[in-house]
């Protein structure tokens, strides 16, 4: 490498260190558990740059004189050149990312790899320099062998004058000196033999690490990876591989489609076929073909097998969980972000929600060279509901656009919705090769044929069966799947003219060939016969898949046994061969696995039989019933346990208790009912089957099946005093059950005998269940039983309450031409009018209105429904109510000529209307009008359409407050926009003092939004005149937005005058260290806490402390960063607020997280009475909401919940309303 090509890559390197360092901040001030590294690494890169630039000048110089040092094209510097380009065009990628939330989780998986790359940062700064003395750019022109040799001279030279000098005073400074250089040139030595240590190093730099296998010793990781996906998904992937004879799929790999998408080409795969044709087989082999090629790479495979027969209420967050599990168990540890999120998660027992398991598989994929993700059978996803496919269908589409993840899908239809990134749709067909592969593998394994086949009958088969399957209709419809089928029945025979016989009888289709299938079955002794109808009866028409263990349990009991007897159970393989292929399992040896269906076209099959559901039912339901007969005796054996730590040996009883009655609904009761009536009439076997509901009931159970027949026999039985109205542990009466589960001949039974329509239990009445349920028909049964159209239930709603806020109109005129009262009030004085319009239903809003509802009608505090709609931002509910009171409200008393407190002499009717009740300017008790509560919930086309329908701008509230004020504290800059348009009231706005007398200005600049503060700052036109030596504060405010700005603003204190320029103020009056911690510059403020900034100074307004604005920013690492600099964990600002009020008004869940761990004050009042979780209710935060409510004492919570159910309820959150409702009714 000739001089000028190494300046020219000295140069490159100045320019890409220029491009690092930024989004070395950017990205540590974004990243969690980062901040603390970011000097070190900073540091290494700006030593870099002012090295590089320094040597590229001395290189121009040293090329034009006649001083030429490098004779090779393969000197030190050459190669620390080329190195060092490497490194940093690497760690530019490891931060190159979208900024998110998303940096927070792959920071642990990138720190150990970003370390090590400015550890080699700094070795080749060291040589850089040393290069830059004429002596060592001599020595680094040589080639890496005679360097270190040359070093190895020095250190031994220098190390001897060390010896020398040490003990002779008067040359102890040049024995240090010695003693440093030969410590420098051990570190120099050091870095050029990285540079000899292997060929490939920079290759592999830039790969990051090698494979990594995951060991899960650790119980807790375990249980991290349970709550994702307790199926690791790889049961499913071993049952189809067990199926796939060797060399199966091959012809796929060399296709020109699979190649381009292997290649990167295209991002996605989706390959179409009939069913039956082999797809899942094609899918497994195309995994393990990846897994074996890429054991020496960094490479990720994650898969999940759809099936038809998984009824799953979350079905995107267990597909997404169950991949997201099998990308983890890659790495060698779970990131701490991922379990931050579960413990927050379990304290809420929720699962994560599908956006945030797409985020963090996203995250996680940048830990690998290479991430696929396959999913077979994508039409069988989600079978009841086609919205969950296409979901699944688009997060794989986003997925493949915003990431290196390379998917691949199976199924029988194209993509829906069509994919938006670069992708390859495919039809695939069964292979004759992979069918003739699968026959002989088969016939060869096959010990009952050995001695009847030869070569010339073994290619007969292999002919007959090809042939057979591709002749099928006019298509290559279920190839594969035909031929399994026919090869059963081949096999299935024991001498050579029956396996001639069978040939010849192969024909039809489908039904055909499971008919001959089932005569296979027929062919064998009768127990097996039996085992295999049986086996095949449970598993094709249980109300959910079986697990293994189940199935043997079931097997295993015999419906004229008087005990449990478990050398009944029979063997999983032996079911299994016994099905003659129509049964498979994930895996023989977990007990745990599902049973299933060879295949879904099975399913059908089954099902059209004409008496395969009944008998299949009847078996169901008298096994079952036997089953809870042997595990009510087994408990009572066992009385004396402890119910909680009690495991059940006999491990179908949790299906046995929950599905029974499902499957006898479907069939005659005199098939069950004597087992059914020895059980439920026996009150003690009731309670052993039922320990966590000791008050459960016959009534009760018969009643939430739906089984009227055996529901009646026991009414004929059992008094009514004890039973009809007897409510078990969750208050539920019968009635409750039957409505619950939307049984209507259960309930018309109750209700003939007795039972009351509306039960004397709290809360909740049968009528409020069926409107929640949206059934109609029940919900006239029981109005004509008498039900009360107006019986209050949870917070004093009633029926109408929730068919309003449900949206359901066919509802809402059942229960109003039954004579629901439109005016009934909830507990907080609201109608059925208020909840349609809090909830945007505008047709409900019309009907009412139509039928006697009124639009002037208030709550207890005030509201109007039009202050309910502006409050959730229902714009278009907004507009419906305006034009209806505009027209329709009481103009009657405008010509009684009664007075308004706003109605002067000159005002129009039409403006005196705004201010009566319904009307656009009308208040609330607290003064608010419906512009106050938009503006306050930031909802930016409501205001819009207020200001369009004559709201005023300037009516105040009781606290002096107008519009333009509750923007300001909301820091809504484009509201405070939009309420500034009108310049006849634009000065006025600006100007105007509320009760607390402060302007707008003010209160913009005590609620800490910069873009608010600075845009109000623009339209007064105001200057700040407050006589002090300082910067230009429009200058401060300018450099403290962004870090590097903000580095200027810390050399200017450096190089002058420091004590008063740390603790200056801009014209927000906050100081240099808190504009810092408001932008989120940690770097900075970091360096002006080195320089004595005051972490107690104070804003003027607001008297906010560091603590405050880091807290505010939403920043943990801002927020730590002050408390281990002194700051007061619950100081007050000008209005008694903590840092912790302002982390909930934030949202910033992280922040009240590490606050609370401090032990923050969580009970700290602020001006207006409100705790944090007050805070936190107002601005919608549901997971701060959450938090704090698990930490808070129980006590307190049960005193503040209502109120801060009314601080979401004002905004507008109506989906933490029913939260707060939720936990003030837990008891129930």
């Amino acid at each position: 490498m000739d001089p000028l090509s190494i300046s020219t890559g000295v140069a490159g390197l100045v320019s890409l260190a220029l491009q690092v360092a930024p989004a070395i901040h950017d990205y540590i001030t974004i990243a969690k558990h980062a901040e603390s590294d970011i000097t070190w690494y900073a540091d290494e890169v700006d030593a870099l740059i002012e090295v590089c630039v320094c040597l590229d000048n001395f290189i121009k110089a040293d090329a034009t004189s006649r001083r030429n040092n490098f004779k090779t094209t393969d000197s030190v510097l050459g190669r620390t050149v080329t190195s060092c380009d490497a490194n940093l065009r690497q760690l530019g990628s490891l931060l190159d990312v979208p900024k998110g939330w998303t940096q927070k989780l792959k920071w642990p998986f990138k720190k150990k790899t970003v370390e090590e790359i400015i550890r080699r940062l700094g070795r080749y700064t060291a040589l850089f320099q040393f290069s830059l003395t004429v002596e060592g750019h001599t020595v680094l022109s040589n080639t890496p062998k005679d360097v270190e040799d040359l070093l190895k001279l020095q250190v031994e030279a220098s190390q001897k004058l060390h010896e020398i000098t040490k003990g002779i005073d008067v040359l102890s400074a040049t024995a240090e000196e010695h003693r440093s250089t030969a410590e420098n040139m051990n570190s120099l030595l050091e870095g050029v033999r990285s540079l000899t240590e292997a060929s490939d190093q920079i290759s592999s730099i830039q790969k990051d690490v090698g494979s990594i296998k995951r060991q899960l010793t650790d119980s807790y990781d375990m249980e991290i990876l349970e709550w994702l996906s307790p199926d690791h998904g790889r049961g499913r992937h071993y049952e189809v591989r067990s199926r796939r004879t060797p060399g199966t799929g091959k012809w796929l790999l060399n296709t020109p489609d699979f190649q381009n998408w292997l290649n990167n080409d295209s991002r996605i795969l989706w390959l179409v076929g009939d069913p039956g044709c082999g797809k899942s087989t094609l899918l497994s082999f195309v995994i393990d073909e990846l897994k074996e090629s890429s054991t020496e790479t960094n490479t990720a495979i994650a898969y999940f097998y759809c099936d038809y027969r998984v009824r799953n209420t979350q079905p995107l967050a267990a597909a997404l969980g169950g991949i997201l599990r099998l990308l983890l168990e890659r790495l060698e540890n779970i990131p701490p972000v991922l379990r931050d999120i579960f413990e927050k998660s379990r304290r809420e027992g929720q699962k994560p929600l599908p956006n945030e398991l797409k985020e963090m598989i996203i995250s996680v994929a940048h830990s690998f060279d290479r991430c696929f993700i396959f999913i077979d059978a994508m039409d069988e996803f989600s079978i009841a509901d086609s919205t969950s496919t296409a979901q699944f269908t688009s997060i794989l589409d986003e997925i493949a656009i915003t990431s290196s993840i390379e998917v691949l899908v199976t199924s029988r239809a194209s993509p829906s919705p069509a994919l938006k990134s670069n992708h390859i749709v495919k039809n695939i067909h069964a292979n004759d090769a992979d069918i003739s592969s699968y026959i002989a593998h088969v016939l060869q394994a096959d010990d009952s044929l050995v001695d009847v086949l030869d070569k010339m009958l073994e290619r007969d088969i292999s002919e007959t069966i090809v042939e057979q399957a591709k002749g099928i209709l006019a298509s290559v419809r279920f190839r594969f799947l035909l031929a399994v089928l026919y090869l059963q029945n081949i096999q299935g025979q024991v001498t050579r003219s029956g396996v001639r016989k069978a040939l010849k009888s192969l024909r039809g289709g489908l039904s055909e060939a499971y008919d001959k299938t089932f005569e296979c079955i027929k062919h064998q002794s009768e127990a097996r016969q039996k085992l295999a109808f049986d086996s095949l009866m449970w598993v094709s028409v249980s109300n959910r898949p079986m697990k293994s263990h189940e199935l043997q349990h079931a097997l295993a009991t015999q419906l004229d046994d008087e005990e449990w007897d478990p050398d009944n159970i029979p063997s999983l393989r032996l079911i299994i061969r016994s099905c003659c292929g129509l049964l498979a399992v994930d895996d023989f040896d977990n007990p745990n696995s599902d049973v299933r269906l060879v295949h879904n076209t099975l399913h059908h099959y089954l099902h059209s039989q004409p008496d395969w559901m009944s008998r299949a039912n009847i078996l169901i339901t008298q096994t079952s019933l036997t089953y809870l007969h042997f595990a009510s005796e087994e408990k009572q054996q066992r009385k004396n346990e402890d119910k909680i730590n009690f495991h059940p040996r006999l491990t179908l009883t949790p299906f046995a208790r929950e599905n029974w009655g499902h499957h006898a609904r479907n069939i005659p009761p005199e098939t069950y009912s004597e087992k059914a009536l020895s059980l439920l009439q026996n009150p003690f076997r009731i309670r052993t089957l039922y320990p966590d509901n000791p008050r459960m009931t016959a009534l009760h159970i018969t009643a939430s099946f739906g089984l009227t027949t055996l529901l009646s026999i026991l009414l004929s039985k059992i008094p009514k005093t004890n039973s009809i109205e007897k409510i078990e542990s969750h208050s539920y009466t019968p009635l409750h059950q039957a409505c619950k589960n939307n049984h209507f001949d259960c309930a018309a039974l109750l209700l003939s005998k007795g039972a009351r329509a509306d039960p004397l239990v709290p809360s909740i009445t049968p009528l409020y269940t069926c409107v929640s349920n949206k059934n109609l028909a029940l919900t006239t049964l029981l109005l004509d039983h008498g039900a009360s159209l107006n019986s209050p239930s949870t917070d004093g709603w009633t029926a109408l309450h929730k068919a309003a806020d449900d949206g359901n109109l066919d509802m809402v005129k059942v229960l109003a031409r039954r004579g629901a009262s439109m005016s009934r009030s909830s507990a907080r004085g609201l109608t059925a009018l208020h909840r349609a319009a809090g909830r945007g239903h505008v047709d409900v809003l019309r009907y009412l209105l139509r039928h006697g509802a009124r639009v002037d009608y208030t709550s207890s505090d005030g509201w109007t429904p039009l202050h309910g709609a502006a409050a959730a931002g229902r714009t278009e509910a907004v507009s419906f109510l305006l034009q209806y009171h505009a027209t329709n409200t009481v103009v009657e008393s405008i010509k009684r000529g009664d007075e308004y407190e706003y109605g002067a002499d000159d005002m129009s009717k039409k403006e005196r209307l705004a201010f009566i009740a319904g009307g656009v300017n009308f208040q609330t008790s607290s003064g608010r009008t419906a512009l106050h509560l938009a503006c306050q919930g930031a909802h930016v086309d409501t205001v819009e359409m207020l200001l369009s329908g004559g709201a005023s701008v300037v009516v105040t509230d009781s606290e002096g407050d107008s519009p333009l004020h509750i923007a300001a504290r909301e820091g809504n800059a484009v509201i405070m926009e939009v309420l500034l348009r009108g310049e006849e009231t634009r000065m006025k706005q600006l100007n105007y003092r509320n009760g607390r007398w402060r302007t707008p200005l003010q209160e913009a600049q005590l609620s800490g939004i910069y873009e608010a503060e600075q845009m109000l700052w623009k339209m007064s036109r105001l200057s700040v005149e407050n006589g002090r030596d300082e910067v230009d504060d429009s200058k401060v405010d300018s450099q403290s937005q962004s870090a590097l700005e903000a580095e200027e603003l810390v050399k200017a204190i450096r190089m002058d005058d420091a004590d008063a320029k740390l603790e200056m103020r801009n014209q927000g009056g906050r100081s240099p260290l808190q504009q810092a911690l408001l932008f989120g510059s940690l770097n900075v403020a970091k360096m002006l806490l080195g320089l004595g900034a005051d972490i107690h100074a104070r804003s003027d307004p607001g008297h906010w402390t560091s603590l405050h604005y880091a807290a505010f920013s939403g920043s943990a690492e801002a927020v730590q960063l002050c408390i281990s600099n002194g700051a007061e964990l619950d100081s007050r600002t000008q209005q008694d607020q903590t840092p912790l009020h302002h982390a909930c008004r934030r949202g910033a869940e992280d922040v009240v997280g590490f606050l609370l761990d401090h032990r923050a004050d969580m009970y700290a009042i602020d001006d207006s009475k409100w705790m944090p979780v007050h805070v936190a209710a107002a601005g919608g935060h549901e997971r701060v909401v959450r938090l704090l409510l698990e930490h808070m004492d129980s006590a307190k919570v049960a005193s503040h919940i209502t109120s801060i159910q009314g601080c979401a309820a004002s905004r507008g959150h109506h989906g933490l309303v029913e939260l707060t409702r939720k936990w003030r009714y837990s008891w129930l």
